[in-house]
């Protein structure tokens, strides 16, 4: 997630999310390793429509598509796809440290996938 969130930020996150939307960063199971957390941004929901070299899919019901905010060094659903809402931890709230860089984040309304 870097440059928005470095390895050794502290972040808050609420973990009662009803509903993931577009925009929101979240923390997630890794599908490689499920001991292993990652953070990435919601990039599209169920119903969405992701154009990938060429081709389109439609994410399904249950799944979300994540992405980094470095988009040439992230390993994200580019690689391995949706994934399943079960493997959300929680939503990143803010960036609480380094105290210098406390960052609240909100839902961008613009992003599109």
């Amino acid at each position: 997630m870097e440059p928005t969130i470095y390895t050794n930020d502290i972040v808050l996150c609420e973990h009662v999310t009803k509903s993931i939307m577009r925009g929101d960063i979240v923390i997630a199971c890794s599908t490689n390793d499920p001991t292993v957390n990652v953070c990435k941004r919601v990039l599209a929901i169920a119903g969405d429509i992701i154009h990938m070299g060429g081709r389109e899919m439609m994410i399904p019901t249950g799944y979300i598509w994540l992405q980094g905010d470095n988009l040439y060094n992230s390993t994200d659903s580019r690689n391995y796809g949706p994934i399943p809402l079960g493997l959300v931890r929680g939503r990143v709230l803010a960036k609480v440290w380094p105290l210098s860089k406390f960052t609240l984040f909100d839902k961008n309304p613009n992003l599109k996938p």
